[in-house]
């Protein structure tokens, strides 16, 4: 068997040349993004400092390009750089593997419908955190760029046609889902665990990262939790494709709800509000959410277990 480079390669350095392949993806695609909205999209260098506005359908088209290109360049590209680095096979080291059950995708993406009331009462809780007085001034400015962020998606969750809904499954659900996924779970939670030699430090440490990176401050915590909920999704399961799926369920959900209640008239400015549950509902969520993993961890671990025994008898 051959020694791949990222097995005499300090994990510490891969994380290095995962954070650089990060950073250049992210600018040379934010350039030509915006080079291409400056070309089809009459985009103005004041508009990228201007709240966006959904009145405005052309630089709203210009910042979804802008939007769907950074997303490659700072996930699919590097991820995909990295796993060429890492072992010469894509395929091989972000484990594009197609043969897992079905069921197994069903159940990825029913823990996510399940947890919704957790992750609700995670949010509250979250945006109930307040800092002491001496640290006033960084809880204002993590609020008012949460705000911000909070206006931006406002704008790019607003769809009148179809049309519009497919675009925006395409660039909130689809596009991050894949991006996402190859680069934290395939990438950064494999570097990690052979960092740390132990499964629950990598998985919860990407949590974390993950929800960081993602800079709404007021959501960590519940971001956070989906992170670890798609860690060990990726680590039972053996294939990326299960967390991409999960992850595709949760921003497809919150863009079809956005669609459906435009449809029905409903103000999108009021969509950000979480929803009101009863004590019961969110105690379900957590007993539902536990006995789904728990199904899909027997079912993931009896494959291979199957799966082993074929090996062991050819």
């Amino acid at each position: 068997m051959p020694v791949h480079t990222s097995y005499q390669r300090h994990p510490l350095k891969s994380l290095i040349y995962l954070l650089l392949l990060m950073f250049a993806g992210a600018i040379v695609f934010a350039i030509i993004g915006i080079v291409l909205g400056f070309a089809f999209f009459n985009l103005r260098l004041s508009d990228l400092s201007e709240p966006l506005n959904a009145q405005n359908s052309e630089i709203l088209n210009a910042f979804k390009v802008i939007q769907v290109l950074s997303t490659i360049g700072t996930f699919i590209v590097p991820a995909m750089i990295f796993a060429k680095i890492e072992e010469q096979d894509i395929p091989g080291y972000l484990k594009f593997n197609f043969s897992q059950p079905l069921t197994l995708f069903l159940l990825s993406a029913l823990v996510i419908i399940a947890s919704v009331p957790l992750l609700e009462w995670a949010i509250t809780y979250n945006e109930n955190i307040h800092f002491p007085v001496s640290l006033k001034w960084l809880e204002n400015w993590m609020r008012a760029q949460e705000d911000k962020m909070d206006d931006q998606v406002k704008a790019l969750l607003v769809m009148h046609t179809p049309g519009e809904l497919i675009i925006n499954l395409f660039m909130i659900a689809i596009i991050p889902a894949i991006g996402e996924e190859f680069f934290f779970r395939g990438c950064l939670q494999t570097t990690l665990l052979r960092w740390f030699k132990n499964t629950h430090a990598a998985v919860w440490v990407t949590a974390i990262i993950f929800s960081a990176i993602h800079m709404q401050f007021l959501g960590f915590i519940p971001r956070m939790l989906l992170g670890a909920i798609l860690g060990y999704l990726f680590v039972w399961g053996k294939s990326i494709w299960l967390p991409v799926a999960a992850h595709f369920t949760n921003n497809a959900v919150s863009v079809l709800a956005a669609y459906y209640n435009q449809k029905k008239g409903a103000d999108i400015e009021h969509m950000d509000q979480v929803a009101q549950f009863h004590w019961y509902h969110y105690l379900l969520s957590a007993i539902f959410t536990g006995a789904i993993l728990f199904a899909f961890y027997q079912l993931a671990v009896t494959k291979k277990a199957l799966s082993s025994d074929g090996e062991r008898l050819d």
